[in-house]
């Protein structure tokens, strides 16, 4: 329910839709381990999509989210990812990794 962009729902409709984790595409796409530039844009599922990824095993050197809630600004910071600036007045922001530079 804390989606951007949702339709309204219409009374008693469900929608059925296969899901799949970030992780497995890219270890479908055999992403690199370390990813220079990552763009996390999911209308508002951006905590959601990553609240299982696998920090350890993967590494972005820039990484863009579009207005992170609090637990996931805070799992950047966890996994050593620093806030540089806002990019955009919708709430852009631009995160770099302490090991890029």
């Amino acid at each position: 329910d804390d989606m951007d962009n949702k339709e309204k729902k219409v009374k008693d409709s469900k929608e059925k839709r296969d899901l799949v984790s970030i992780v497995t595409i890219f270890k479908h796409i055999n992403a690199p381990k370390v990813i220079d530039y990552f763009s996390l844009d999911v209308e508002g599922a951006e905590s959601l999509v990553m609240a299982d990824f696998p920090w350890e095993d993967y590494k972005f050197r820039f990484l863009t989210v579009e207005r992170p809630k609090e637990d996931l600004q805070e799992a950047l910071k966890k996994h050593g990812y620093r806030y540089l600036k806002k990019l955009s007045k919708w709430g852009e922001t631009l995160w770099y990794h302490e090991d890029s530079v």
